[in-house]
Order: structure tokens, then sequence, then C-alpha cells
């Protein structure tokens, strides 16, 4: 146990309050960025949610489990207070925010890659509230019970033995619910390892490789425009930006008449731009981070069903704890640095940094 706890010092503690620290101002910074008048696009949008979601996890894990828990700073009576009915269930709630945002941001990819012709005719606005609106609708849904898991409850203690004076404080306990075994079988280990865990993967993969696989034809196409040769693919573009250049791959095509009804659909559809393939390559960086980090979290959640399932019982062991550790931290990096990526991967984000923070370049 000795191991464990110094461990959760360092890396609970210290680690994740540093990661954590340049996580808020990095989501910061990139929301000022991307929330620029010339930056406006429906990817960029739901990167600003994602960041609020990110930031959100970022706060009330370092407040819970950095600051209160491994770096025993006196949280007072108000950390108790706001556990059960805020913190716990809140950062809870963000996490799967936050899971459900890298989802959509792949599948608003898809979307723009797969089916071009659909994507470019739908409203931006409507586009960005349809999946924000569902992310959030429903990681509050299914984190509604965790609302009712902790309970605050009122201990008396005698201050002296055979003193009449008696001391109430408060303190936590787990709910009548939480001890269930129904509920931590079906609802906290089942449930949640499917929405939380498996069903996101699948989806993530399935997005991203149909991503890959158009980008693979359109470089490899025979029809592909002069524009996506010579395509800068530094920078992002708003979607004012490209209405207003008119880009050649946004036009219409001549079709030839002599060509078959496959080649003129083929035709019709417009080619990736450098834009395109660049956003994609930066969902690409964010999904193999997102799945990196969250992979301890799959394990410990995979590893607690085995073990309810064989119904074993007592402490878990010190590996469990240290690899607990290990994933709250990987989680509070996933949302931390993805300004990393946006900066590694668009120039024009770099430029628009750099302007907010009236730096020359």
């Amino acid at each position: 146990m000795d191991v464990a706890i110094a461990l959760n010092f360092w890396v609970e503690g210290v680690l994740l309050m540093a990661a954590g620290a340049f996580g808020l101002v990095g989501n910061a910074l990139s929301m000022g960025v991307l929330g620029r008048r010339d930056m406006r696009n429906s990817f960029n949008s739901l990167l600003i949610v994602l960041a609020v979601a990110d930031s959100l996890v970022i706060s009330l894990t370092v407040v819970d489990h950095a600051i209160c828990r491994n770096l025993h700073a006196n949280c007072g009576a108000w950390y108790l207070y706001t556990f059960p009915w805020l913190i716990y269930p809140l950062t809870n709630t963000g996490i799967t925010l936050s899971v459900f945002m890298t989802v959509s941001v792949s599948a608003e990819r898809y979307l723009a890659v797969c089916h071009p012709l659909s994507h470019r005719t739908a409203s931006h606005g409507k586009r960005v509230a349809k999946l924000t609106l569902a992310a959030i609708v429903a990681a509050v849904v299914i984190n509604v019970p965790k609302f009712l898991e902790v309970e605050l409850v009122w201990r008396e203690e005698r201050s002296d033995e055979g003193s009449s004076a008696v001391s109430v404080f408060p303190a936590l306990k787990t709910s009548t619910l939480r001890d269930n075994s129904a509920y931590i079988v079906y609802y906290m280990n089942w449930f949640m390892l499917t929405v939380t865990g498996i069903l996101p993967t699948a989806l993530l993969l399935f997005f991203n490789t149909k991503i890959y696989q158009m980008i693979w034809k359109s470089r490899h196409s025979p029809m592909k425009s002069t524009v996506t040769k010579r395509a800068d693919a530094r920078c992002y573009f708003s979607d004012a930006e490209i209405a207003r250049k008119g880009n050649a791959e946004d036009q219409p095509r001549k079709l030839d008449n002599t060509a078959s009804p496959a080649q003129k659909l083929r035709q019709q559809q417009p080619q990736l731009s450098g834009k395109d393939i660049k956003m994609a390559t930066t969902v690409f960086a964010i999904v193999a981070v997102f799945l990196f980090c969250h992979t301890p979290r799959l394990f410990l959640n995979l590893y607690e069903t085995f073990l309810t399932s064989t119904h074993r019982q007592g402490y878990p062991p010190e590996w469990f704890l240290c690899v607990i550790s290990v994933s709250h931290l990987l989680l509070t990096i996933n949302s931390s640095v993805n300004i990393i990526i946006y900066c590694a991967m668009g120039k024009k984000f770099r430029r628009g940094l750099y302007k907010n923070l009236h730096l020359c370049f």
C-alpha cells in the first residue's frame, strides 16, 4: 500500500495538477482562436464545445483527486457538501460528454469527407446544434443515477470517553442504490462499459476508417482536380471564406456526355481539398490520443465487470489502485493536449494564437 500511496501523491497529485493547469490555459487559448471570425466553421465550433467539456473535466478532477484527496489540502466542509450533488456526478457527466463530443467531431468529418454534397448543403448552425445537443442530452441522461450514489450524513462522536459532550460532523457514505449488487453489475459495469467505452470506440474506428479510405481514394484517383493536387493544406479555412473565394473544387463540373452514369456521378462529387485533408488529419490525431488515454479506463471497467461477475470480494490489489491513478492522469492529459495537436496541424491556428497573444511572427 505504501507504493500506491506514493504513486497517488505524485501521479494523481503533482502531475495531475500540472497537466490540469496546462490544459485549462490551453483550452482557453484554443477557444479564443477557434472562435475568431476567420476560423468559424462547423468543425471548429465542435472543437470549442469539446474544449468546454474538457475544461469541466479538468477543473473537477483537479479539485477532487489532486487538491482534496492526494495533496491533502484542507478543503473544509464545502467539499463534503458539494461532492454528492456537484463534484462527483458532474465529473462523470463531463467525462461522458468529452467522449461523445470526440465522436461528434469524427462524425462531422465523416459527413464532410464521405458525403460532401449533403454536408455542404446543410446549415452550419443546425449541424453543430444537433451534434452538440445530442451529446449533451445523452451525457446528462446516462449519468442521472450518479446524483444518487453518494449521500451526506451527520455522525456523532463523543469528545472524551465517558463525557456527555457530543460532536456532530458531516461525512460521506454510499447510498443504498450504490450498494445494490444488481445496480453495480448492470448499470455501473455493463451499461457504462457499453455506452462510454465499446460503442464510442466502435464509432470512432468506423468513422475514421471511412475517412481514411476516402482520402486514399481521392489522392489516388485519376480524376483528382488540380486544386487538390496543389492544395496548401497548411491551415483551416472558414465556411464564409470558402464561399467568398469560390474554391475551384466547389464549382459545378461540366459533365462528359459520353461518360457512363457512374462516371457522371463521380464527376459531380466535389474533390477533397487540402483543408478537408488537414482537418481529417487533425481528427486522426485527436482520436489516437483519445484511444491511448482512455485504454486504462476501459481496462479497469472490464476488470471490475469480471470481478463482479465472479463474485470476488475484498480490498482491490495494489496494482489496481496504481492503474486507477494512472487512468485519472491520462484522462486529464487527454483533456489538456488538444492545443498541441492544433498547433502542429494548423498554420492558421498558430497565426491566430500568435495574434491573440500579441506576438510578432
